[in-house]
Protein backbone atom coordinates (compact mmCIF):
# COMPACT_ATOMS: atom_id res chain seq x y z
CA UNK A 1 0.00 0.00 0.00
CA UNK A 2 1.19 3.35 -1.15
CA UNK A 3 1.96 5.97 1.83
CA UNK A 4 -0.32 8.63 0.09
CA UNK A 5 -3.25 6.44 0.20
CA UNK A 6 -2.42 5.35 3.62
CA UNK A 7 -2.49 9.32 4.84
CA UNK A 8 -5.87 9.99 2.81
CA UNK A 9 -7.71 6.90 5.04
CA UNK A 10 -6.22 8.25 8.17
CA UNK A 11 -7.31 12.38 7.20
CA UNK A 12 -10.78 10.34 6.07
CA UNK A 13 -11.07 8.69 9.56
CA UNK A 14 -10.07 11.91 11.38
CA UNK A 15 -12.75 13.75 9.45
CA UNK A 16 -15.34 11.40 10.31
CA UNK A 17 -14.69 11.56 14.11
CA UNK A 18 -14.65 15.48 14.20
CA UNK A 19 -18.34 15.28 12.10
CA UNK A 20 -19.56 12.55 14.83
CA UNK A 21 -18.01 15.25 18.15
CA UNK A 22 -19.28 17.98 16.25
CA UNK A 23 -23.50 16.44 15.18
CA UNK A 24 -24.47 16.98 18.73
CA UNK A 25 -23.19 19.78 19.61
CA UNK A 26 -24.26 21.30 16.09
CA UNK A 27 -27.90 19.70 16.92
CA UNK A 28 -28.20 21.27 20.63
CA UNK A 29 -27.16 24.52 19.26
CA UNK A 30 -29.81 24.51 16.80
CA UNK A 31 -32.43 23.48 19.51
CA UNK A 32 -31.33 26.19 21.57
CA UNK A 33 -31.47 28.59 18.93
CA UNK A 34 -34.87 27.35 17.63
CA UNK A 35 -36.18 27.15 21.70
CA UNK A 36 -34.76 30.30 23.08
CA UNK A 37 -34.00 32.57 20.22
CA UNK A 38 -30.70 33.63 22.46
CA UNK A 39 -30.55 36.95 19.96
CA UNK A 40 -33.77 37.95 20.25
CA UNK A 41 -36.84 37.72 17.92
CA UNK A 42 -40.08 39.06 16.85
CA UNK A 43 -43.09 37.04 14.93
CA UNK A 44 -46.25 38.70 13.35
CA UNK A 45 -49.38 36.65 13.06
CA UNK A 46 -52.43 38.66 11.42
CA UNK A 47 -56.20 38.14 11.87
CA UNK A 48 -57.26 39.64 8.38
CA UNK A 49 -61.15 40.89 8.96
CA UNK A 50 -63.41 39.43 6.31
CA UNK A 51 -60.77 36.86 4.97
CA UNK A 52 -59.98 33.52 6.71
CA UNK A 53 -60.19 35.16 10.07
CA UNK A 54 -61.50 32.54 11.58
CA UNK A 55 -58.71 29.57 11.19
CA UNK A 56 -55.19 29.63 11.84
CA UNK A 57 -53.04 30.48 14.89
CA UNK A 58 -54.43 33.75 15.31
CA UNK A 59 -57.79 33.84 14.50
CA UNK A 60 -61.32 35.36 15.79
CA UNK A 61 -63.63 33.42 18.05
CA UNK A 62 -66.82 35.86 18.11
CA UNK A 63 -69.82 35.26 19.61
CA UNK A 64 -70.24 35.83 16.13
CA UNK A 65 -73.25 37.58 17.01
CA UNK A 66 -71.30 40.47 17.77
CA UNK A 67 -70.01 40.39 14.40
CA UNK A 68 -71.23 41.33 10.83
CA UNK A 69 -70.71 38.72 7.66
CA UNK A 70 -67.55 39.70 5.73
CA UNK A 71 -67.58 43.20 3.61
CA UNK A 72 -65.69 44.95 1.61
CA UNK A 73 -65.21 48.47 1.24
CA UNK A 74 -62.57 49.91 -1.30
CA UNK A 75 -61.21 46.96 -1.72
CA UNK A 76 -60.42 46.48 1.33
CA UNK A 77 -61.92 43.24 3.85
CA UNK A 78 -63.60 44.00 7.22
CA UNK A 79 -66.36 42.99 9.33
CA UNK A 80 -68.45 45.24 11.80
CA UNK A 81 -68.63 44.89 15.46
CA UNK A 82 -72.19 45.24 16.32
CA UNK A 83 -71.68 44.68 20.15
CA UNK A 84 -68.86 44.88 22.55
CA UNK A 85 -66.72 42.26 23.60
CA UNK A 86 -65.42 40.29 20.28
CA UNK A 87 -62.28 37.67 21.52
CA UNK A 88 -59.87 36.74 19.71
CA UNK A 89 -56.82 34.29 20.43
CA UNK A 90 -52.84 33.22 19.44
CA UNK A 91 -51.95 29.83 19.40
CA UNK A 92 -47.96 29.61 20.03
CA UNK A 93 -45.64 27.25 21.31
CA UNK A 94 -43.20 29.13 22.34
CA UNK A 95 -44.35 31.84 24.99
CA UNK A 96 -41.94 30.81 27.85
CA UNK A 97 -39.15 32.60 25.78
CA UNK A 98 -41.76 35.80 25.09
CA UNK A 99 -40.65 38.93 26.84
CA UNK A 100 -43.53 41.19 25.41
CA UNK A 101 -46.87 40.70 23.14
CA UNK A 102 -47.83 44.04 21.02
CA UNK A 103 -51.28 44.25 19.02
CA UNK A 104 -52.17 46.48 16.39
CA UNK A 105 -55.79 47.19 14.79
CA UNK A 106 -56.81 48.94 11.95
CA UNK A 107 -60.52 50.02 12.41
CA UNK A 108 -62.19 53.01 11.38
CA UNK A 109 -63.26 55.99 13.26
CA UNK A 110 -66.92 55.56 14.39
CA UNK A 111 -66.06 57.13 17.87
CA UNK A 112 -67.49 60.36 19.53
CA UNK A 113 -64.92 62.27 21.05
CA UNK A 114 -66.27 60.89 25.03
CA UNK A 115 -66.18 57.42 23.40
CA UNK A 116 -62.86 54.74 23.33
CA UNK A 117 -61.85 51.14 22.56
CA UNK A 118 -60.08 49.06 24.33
CA UNK A 119 -57.76 45.75 24.20
CA UNK A 120 -57.69 43.42 27.10
CA UNK A 121 -54.98 40.49 26.82
CA UNK A 122 -56.34 37.61 29.27
CA UNK A 123 -54.37 37.70 33.03
CA UNK A 124 -55.67 35.42 34.82
CA UNK A 125 -58.00 32.62 35.53
CA UNK A 126 -61.68 32.55 34.93
CA UNK A 127 -63.19 36.33 33.05
CA UNK A 128 -59.91 38.30 34.10
CA UNK A 129 -58.36 40.96 31.21
CA UNK A 130 -55.53 43.52 31.50
CA UNK A 131 -56.86 46.31 29.73
CA UNK A 132 -55.13 48.95 27.69
CA UNK A 133 -56.57 51.63 25.47
CA UNK A 134 -56.39 51.49 21.88
CA UNK A 135 -57.89 54.67 21.07
CA UNK A 136 -59.87 57.38 22.08
CA UNK A 137 -60.42 60.45 19.73
CA UNK A 138 -59.87 62.43 23.20
CA UNK A 139 -56.29 61.33 23.27
CA UNK A 140 -55.75 63.12 20.35
CA UNK A 141 -53.52 66.44 21.16
CA UNK A 142 -52.58 65.14 24.05
CA UNK A 143 -48.88 64.16 25.39
CA UNK A 144 -48.59 60.72 26.41
CA UNK A 145 -45.92 59.54 28.32
CA UNK A 146 -44.52 56.36 28.16
CA UNK A 147 -43.42 56.66 31.73
CA UNK A 148 -44.20 58.10 35.08
CA UNK A 149 -42.25 61.67 34.26
CA UNK A 150 -39.18 62.58 36.90
CA UNK A 151 -40.28 64.43 39.82
CA UNK A 152 -43.75 64.72 39.25
CA UNK A 153 -45.52 67.19 41.31
CA UNK A 154 -47.11 65.87 44.79
CA UNK A 155 -51.21 65.78 44.33
CA UNK A 156 -50.84 64.84 40.26
CA UNK A 157 -53.47 62.86 39.06
CA UNK A 158 -52.26 60.66 36.43
CA UNK A 159 -54.62 58.82 33.69
CA UNK A 160 -52.87 55.08 33.12
CA UNK A 161 -53.19 51.76 32.18
CA UNK A 162 -50.39 50.83 33.32
CA UNK A 163 -49.89 49.29 37.02
CA UNK A 164 -48.04 52.41 38.71
CA UNK A 165 -46.92 52.31 42.00
CA UNK A 166 -46.96 55.86 43.46
CA UNK A 167 -44.93 56.22 46.27
CA UNK A 168 -45.91 56.34 49.86
CA UNK A 169 -46.11 59.61 51.72
CA UNK A 170 -44.53 59.78 55.15
CA UNK A 171 -46.47 61.12 57.88
CA UNK A 172 -43.80 62.74 60.98
CA UNK A 173 -46.75 62.72 63.15
CA UNK A 174 -49.93 60.32 63.62
CA UNK A 175 -52.34 60.36 66.60
CA UNK A 176 -52.47 57.70 68.86
CA UNK A 177 -55.97 57.54 69.31
CA UNK A 178 -58.87 55.86 67.60
CA UNK A 179 -61.46 57.34 65.38
CA UNK A 180 -64.95 56.17 66.06
CA UNK A 181 -66.92 56.55 62.71
CA UNK A 182 -70.52 56.86 63.51
CA UNK A 183 -71.99 57.77 59.85
CA UNK A 184 -73.61 54.94 58.32
CA UNK A 185 -71.53 53.41 55.02
CA UNK A 186 -73.75 51.76 52.22
CA UNK A 187 -72.10 49.24 49.63
CA UNK A 188 -68.25 48.55 48.91
CA UNK A 189 -65.88 51.50 49.79
CA UNK A 190 -62.00 51.02 49.96
CA UNK A 191 -60.04 52.92 52.81
CA UNK A 192 -56.58 54.06 52.99
CA UNK A 193 -55.23 54.02 56.91
CA UNK A 194 -51.44 55.06 58.20
CA UNK A 195 -49.92 52.61 60.42
CA UNK A 196 -47.15 53.20 62.27
CA UNK A 197 -46.86 49.79 64.43
CA UNK A 198 -50.13 48.29 65.03
CA UNK A 199 -53.75 48.13 63.50
CA UNK A 200 -56.83 47.85 65.51
CA UNK A 201 -60.45 47.47 63.75
CA UNK A 202 -63.74 46.89 64.57
CA UNK A 203 -66.88 47.17 62.39
CA UNK A 204 -70.30 46.64 63.30
CA UNK A 205 -72.57 45.61 60.41
CA UNK A 206 -76.56 45.55 59.77
CA UNK A 207 -78.43 44.43 56.95
CA UNK A 208 -81.24 46.20 54.98
CA UNK A 209 -83.26 43.01 53.77
CA UNK A 210 -84.51 44.85 51.16
CA UNK A 211 -83.53 42.14 48.28
CA UNK A 212 -83.51 38.41 48.23
CA UNK A 213 -80.10 36.89 48.97
CA UNK A 214 -77.34 36.23 51.60
CA UNK A 215 -75.50 40.08 52.14
CA UNK A 216 -71.95 39.56 53.32
CA UNK A 217 -69.17 42.08 54.30
CA UNK A 218 -65.98 40.76 53.54
CA UNK A 219 -63.07 43.04 54.78
CA UNK A 220 -59.93 42.57 53.44
CA UNK A 221 -56.09 44.60 54.31
CA UNK A 222 -53.20 44.58 51.76
CA UNK A 223 -49.72 46.35 52.34
CA UNK A 224 -49.18 47.24 48.42
CA UNK A 225 -50.18 44.16 46.65
CA UNK A 226 -50.01 42.17 49.90
CA UNK A 227 -53.06 40.44 51.06
CA UNK A 228 -52.17 40.46 54.98
CA UNK A 229 -55.81 39.77 56.53
CA UNK A 230 -59.09 38.87 55.06
CA UNK A 231 -62.35 38.45 57.16
CA UNK A 232 -65.94 37.89 56.66
CA UNK A 233 -68.90 39.28 58.26
CA UNK A 234 -71.93 36.49 57.01
CA UNK A 235 -75.74 37.03 56.33
CA UNK A 236 -77.64 37.65 58.98
CA UNK A 237 -79.45 34.64 58.71
CA UNK A 238 -82.33 36.63 56.52
CA UNK A 239 -82.00 36.10 52.77
CA UNK A 240 -85.56 37.44 51.91
CA UNK A 241 -86.90 40.80 50.86
CA UNK A 242 -88.45 41.21 54.35
CA UNK A 243 -87.27 44.91 54.99
CA UNK A 244 -86.65 43.71 58.38
CA UNK A 245 -83.77 45.89 59.91
CA UNK A 246 -80.72 42.82 60.58
CA UNK A 247 -79.32 42.21 63.78
CA UNK A 248 -75.52 44.21 65.05
CA UNK A 249 -72.89 41.78 63.75
CA UNK A 250 -69.51 43.08 65.07
CA UNK A 251 -65.92 42.11 63.34
CA UNK A 252 -62.65 42.76 64.67
CA UNK A 253 -59.10 42.99 63.38
CA UNK A 254 -56.21 43.10 65.50
CA UNK A 255 -52.83 43.26 63.59
CA UNK A 256 -49.80 43.77 65.92
CA UNK A 257 -45.96 44.42 65.03
CA UNK A 258 -46.81 45.49 61.61
CA UNK A 259 -44.22 47.81 58.78
CA UNK A 260 -45.11 51.51 59.07
CA UNK A 261 -46.89 53.05 55.98
CA UNK A 262 -50.02 52.68 54.03
CA UNK A 263 -52.14 50.02 54.18
CA UNK A 264 -55.25 49.39 52.19
CA UNK A 265 -58.74 48.39 53.38
CA UNK A 266 -60.89 47.02 51.29
CA UNK A 267 -64.86 46.72 52.35
CA UNK A 268 -66.40 44.59 49.98
CA UNK A 269 -70.48 44.17 49.65
CA UNK A 270 -73.97 44.38 47.84
CA UNK A 271 -75.82 47.32 48.43
CA UNK A 272 -78.34 45.62 50.60
CA UNK A 273 -76.28 46.29 53.82
CA UNK A 274 -74.44 49.04 55.91
CA UNK A 275 -71.51 49.08 58.03
CA UNK A 276 -72.98 51.43 61.29
CA UNK A 277 -70.00 51.87 63.29
CA UNK A 278 -66.39 51.53 62.57
CA UNK A 279 -63.54 52.18 64.79
CA UNK A 280 -59.80 52.72 63.43
CA UNK A 281 -56.74 52.85 65.45
CA UNK A 282 -54.31 54.97 64.09
CA UNK A 283 -56.68 57.66 63.87
CA UNK A 284 -55.60 58.71 60.07
CA UNK A 285 -58.03 57.09 57.83
CA UNK A 286 -59.35 57.84 54.19
CA UNK A 287 -61.74 56.68 51.74
CA UNK A 288 -60.57 56.71 48.20
CA UNK A 289 -62.80 57.84 45.66
CA UNK A 290 -66.24 57.53 46.68
CA UNK A 291 -68.86 57.46 49.91
CA UNK A 292 -72.22 56.50 49.69
CA UNK A 293 -73.20 58.03 53.05
CA UNK A 294 -76.70 56.94 54.04
CA UNK A 295 -76.04 59.04 57.85
CA UNK A 296 -77.29 57.48 61.24
CA UNK A 297 -80.85 58.44 61.10
CA UNK A 298 -81.86 58.25 57.01
CA UNK A 299 -85.38 59.36 56.64
CA UNK A 300 -85.67 56.62 53.88
CA UNK A 301 -83.85 53.55 56.52
CA UNK A 302 -85.05 54.73 59.58
CA UNK A 303 -87.44 57.43 59.36
CA UNK A 304 -85.46 60.71 60.19
CA UNK A 305 -83.14 61.96 58.78
CA UNK A 306 -79.47 63.23 59.50
CA UNK A 307 -76.29 64.93 57.83
CA UNK A 308 -72.91 63.77 57.17
CA UNK A 309 -69.71 65.96 56.62
CA UNK A 310 -66.49 65.17 55.10
CA UNK A 311 -63.91 66.67 54.12
CA UNK A 312 -61.03 66.02 51.53
CA UNK A 313 -58.27 68.21 49.92
CA UNK A 314 -58.29 69.46 46.05
CA UNK A 315 -54.37 69.91 45.07
CA UNK A 316 -55.65 71.16 41.85
CA UNK A 317 -58.76 71.34 40.00
CA UNK A 318 -61.19 68.43 39.69
CA UNK A 319 -64.84 67.49 39.66
CA UNK A 320 -67.06 65.80 42.17
CA UNK A 321 -69.87 63.97 41.09
CA UNK A 322 -73.13 63.29 43.16
CA UNK A 323 -76.17 61.18 43.06
CA UNK A 324 -79.43 59.39 45.02
CA UNK A 325 -81.91 56.98 44.24
CA UNK A 326 -84.39 58.86 46.50
CA UNK A 327 -87.04 61.94 46.38
CA UNK A 328 -86.64 62.17 50.33
CA UNK A 329 -82.84 62.66 49.38
CA UNK A 330 -83.52 65.88 47.74
CA UNK A 331 -81.54 69.02 49.20
CA UNK A 332 -78.78 71.22 49.18
CA UNK A 333 -75.21 70.40 49.77
CA UNK A 334 -72.56 72.60 50.60
CA UNK A 335 -68.79 72.64 49.85
CA UNK A 336 -67.45 75.33 51.97
CA UNK A 337 -68.61 78.31 50.48
CA UNK A 338 -70.09 76.86 47.39
CA UNK A 339 -73.69 75.08 47.33
CA UNK A 340 -74.99 72.30 45.18
CA UNK A 341 -78.89 71.39 44.54
CA UNK A 342 -79.98 67.96 44.58
CA UNK A 343 -83.39 67.87 42.98
CA UNK A 344 -83.48 64.76 40.52
CA UNK A 345 -83.09 60.70 41.11
CA UNK A 346 -80.63 58.92 39.20
CA UNK A 347 -78.90 61.55 37.99
CA UNK A 348 -75.37 62.46 38.17
CA UNK A 349 -74.59 66.44 39.88
CA UNK A 350 -71.29 67.82 39.08
CA UNK A 351 -69.68 70.80 40.97
CA UNK A 352 -65.65 71.70 39.65
CA UNK A 353 -63.71 72.72 42.24
CA UNK A 354 -60.50 75.10 42.59
CA UNK A 355 -57.58 73.95 44.39
CA UNK A 356 -57.97 73.75 48.68
CA UNK A 357 -59.29 72.20 51.30
CA UNK A 358 -62.82 71.53 51.51
CA UNK A 359 -65.59 70.76 53.92
CA UNK A 360 -68.85 68.98 52.47
CA UNK A 361 -72.36 69.04 54.39
CA UNK A 362 -75.26 66.74 53.25
CA UNK A 363 -77.68 67.89 55.58
CA UNK A 364 -79.93 64.35 54.63
CA UNK A 365 -77.14 62.28 53.62
CA UNK A 366 -77.97 59.18 51.30
CA UNK A 367 -75.85 60.61 48.44
CA UNK A 368 -73.48 59.04 46.20
CA UNK A 369 -70.10 61.53 46.17
CA UNK A 370 -67.66 60.27 43.90
CA UNK A 371 -64.48 62.29 42.96
CA UNK A 372 -60.53 62.04 42.57
CA UNK A 373 -59.88 62.94 46.02
CA UNK A 374 -59.65 60.98 49.29
CA UNK A 375 -62.03 61.71 52.18
CA UNK A 376 -62.07 62.07 55.82
CA UNK A 377 -64.80 62.10 58.66
CA UNK A 378 -62.77 64.41 60.42
CA UNK A 379 -60.59 67.08 59.41
CA UNK A 380 -57.22 65.68 61.69
CA UNK A 381 -58.09 61.85 60.46
CA UNK A 382 -57.11 63.34 56.78
CA UNK A 383 -53.98 62.43 54.91
CA UNK A 384 -52.63 62.19 51.82
CA UNK A 385 -51.46 58.47 51.10
CA UNK A 386 -49.56 58.54 48.29
CA UNK A 387 -47.29 61.18 46.17
CA UNK A 388 -49.70 60.79 42.97
CA UNK A 389 -53.13 59.18 42.24
CA UNK A 390 -53.81 57.44 39.37
CA UNK A 391 -57.41 56.65 37.18
CA UNK A 392 -58.27 54.67 34.25
CA UNK A 393 -57.79 56.12 30.91
CA UNK A 394 -61.27 57.49 29.76
CA UNK A 395 -62.87 60.61 28.61
CA UNK A 396 -63.90 62.03 32.21
CA UNK A 397 -60.37 60.46 33.80
CA UNK A 398 -57.99 62.31 30.39
CA UNK A 399 -59.74 65.46 31.35
CA UNK A 400 -58.78 65.86 34.38
CA UNK A 401 -55.45 64.81 34.52
CA UNK A 402 -52.23 66.02 35.23
CA UNK A 403 -50.66 63.48 33.19
CA UNK A 404 -51.26 60.29 30.76
CA UNK A 405 -49.22 57.65 30.96
CA UNK A 406 -49.29 54.74 28.66
CA UNK A 407 -48.13 52.63 25.84
CA UNK A 408 -50.86 53.50 23.41
CA UNK A 409 -49.84 54.66 20.06
CA UNK A 410 -52.52 55.36 16.84
CA UNK A 411 -52.04 57.46 14.09
CA UNK A 412 -54.94 58.52 11.60
CA UNK A 413 -54.77 57.76 7.50
CA UNK A 414 -58.26 59.01 6.30
CA UNK A 415 -60.84 57.30 8.14
CA UNK A 416 -59.00 54.71 8.90
CA UNK A 417 -56.96 54.55 12.26
CA UNK A 418 -53.88 51.64 13.14
CA UNK A 419 -53.86 51.94 17.24
CA UNK A 420 -51.51 49.54 19.21
CA UNK A 421 -50.07 48.48 22.59
CA UNK A 422 -48.57 45.99 24.67
CA UNK A 423 -47.89 44.11 27.37
CA UNK A 424 -45.53 41.93 29.32
CA UNK A 425 -45.73 38.42 29.01
CA UNK A 426 -45.05 37.97 32.93
CA UNK A 427 -48.62 39.50 33.83
CA UNK A 428 -50.47 37.31 31.31
CA UNK A 429 -51.99 34.26 31.48
CA UNK A 430 -51.09 31.86 28.96
CA UNK A 431 -52.86 28.45 29.34
CA UNK A 432 -51.98 25.07 26.99
CA UNK A 433 -49.88 27.46 24.28
CA UNK A 434 -52.79 29.97 24.10
CA UNK A 435 -53.42 33.36 24.72
CA UNK A 436 -57.12 35.07 24.86
CA UNK A 437 -57.67 38.59 23.49
CA UNK A 438 -60.57 40.59 23.64
CA UNK A 439 -62.15 44.07 22.28
CA UNK A 440 -64.08 46.32 24.32
CA UNK A 441 -66.00 49.18 22.67
CA UNK A 442 -68.95 50.15 25.25
CA UNK A 443 -69.81 52.53 23.01
CA UNK A 444 -71.37 49.65 20.15
CA UNK A 445 -75.47 49.94 20.78
CA UNK A 446 -78.35 50.58 18.94
CA UNK A 447 -77.09 50.65 15.02
CA UNK A 448 -73.41 52.18 16.01
CA UNK A 449 -70.95 49.76 14.33
CA UNK A 450 -67.06 49.52 14.00
CA UNK A 451 -65.88 48.11 10.87
CA UNK A 452 -62.36 46.78 11.71
CA UNK A 453 -60.09 45.91 8.46
CA UNK A 454 -57.04 43.23 10.99
CA UNK A 455 -55.32 42.60 14.31
CA UNK A 456 -51.79 41.82 14.16
CA UNK A 457 -49.97 40.04 17.10
CA UNK A 458 -46.44 40.38 17.89
CA UNK A 459 -44.69 38.23 19.71
CA UNK A 460 -41.41 39.63 20.87
CA UNK A 461 -38.15 37.66 22.27
CA UNK A 462 -35.70 40.14 24.05
CA UNK A 463 -32.45 38.74 23.57
CA UNK A 464 -30.59 36.94 26.34
CA UNK A 465 -27.76 39.38 26.80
Amino acid sequence: MKMGKIKNRKWRDFNYRKLWVLMPIVFVSYVVWVNLAPLGSVEEFVIDFGADDTVGKARLTGPFDRVSEPSIMDGITYRNLTSNLVYFVLEYPFFYRVSEIEVSIRFKDTLLENEAIYIGAKNGEGWSYDWNIAYGRFLENKTIYKEIPYEIPKGSLVATDLNLKSKENVLDEVPNKTLVINTFLRDSHTAYVYVKDKLNLTVTKRDLNWYEGKDVLKISIFKGEKLINSTIVPDDGIENKSKKLGKEQIASIYLPNLEEGVYKIVFESNADLFMERMEVYPAKFVLDGKVFSIGTNSSLYFGESSETKLYFSVPRKRILRFLTYHKCAFQNLTLSTKRIEINDIHTWFEMELEDGFYELVMPKSDVIVEGNVYFSFTRNSYFDPFEYRTVGIDYRGVEEADYIVSNVEFERYGDWIIAKTRWDLRDLYVRNDELSFVIRAPFLKGNKTLPVDWVKIRVITNPLV
